[in-house]
């Protein structure tokens, strides 16, 4: 057996196993060959998707794929996942298990980065926006008090 089909049969024993509890986030490259998503996900770099069998929308985690229903802007969308397009999953505790990528390393190559690691929050910077001009600094101003009447 390559090591390509050792690695994806980890992944669907580990993601069957962390579903058993609320929910998990999957980290998948939403341009990878196979995989469906809503149009306006498929051109971001990365993307993370939450997934339970508690959600009123279907799961099926298969051998090659996972096959899901989620919500997108109030509709529901058949998602179709590749189990070699994640690259990671976190769990509902935080711990988060990753692998190498398919398209990055040879199968020859291929090796499970240790996990379970704890994911630590990171500072995501804001997007460039326009200076905005700096308050000035009056007196508080009393503001009127609403009192309930009955």
């Amino acid at each position: 057996m390559t090591t390509r089909l050792k690695e994806r049969e980890e992944k669907v024993k580990k993601i069957k196993k962390l579903l058993l509890d609320q929910h998990i986030l999957v980290h998948l490259k939403p341009n990878f060959p196979g995989v469906d998503l809503p149009e306006h996900l498929r051109e971001l770099p990365v993307v993370t998707l939450k997934l339970s069998s508690l959600f009123r929308g279907s799961l099926e985690v298969q051998d090659e794929k996972i096959v899901t229903e989620l919500l997108f802007n109030s509709e529901y969308y058949r998602c179709e996942i590749p189990i070699d397009a994640i690259g990671a999953v976190t769990s509902v505790g935080g711990e988060t298990f990753a692998w190498t990528e398919p398209s990055d390393v040879e199968d020859s190559d291929r090796k499970e980065v240790q996990g379970p690691t704890r994911r630590r929050p990171q500072k995501v910077p804001r997007a460039a926006a326009a200076p905005q001009p700096a308050a000035e600094e009056t007196t508080p101003s009393k503001r009127p008090v609403l009192r309930r009447i009955k």
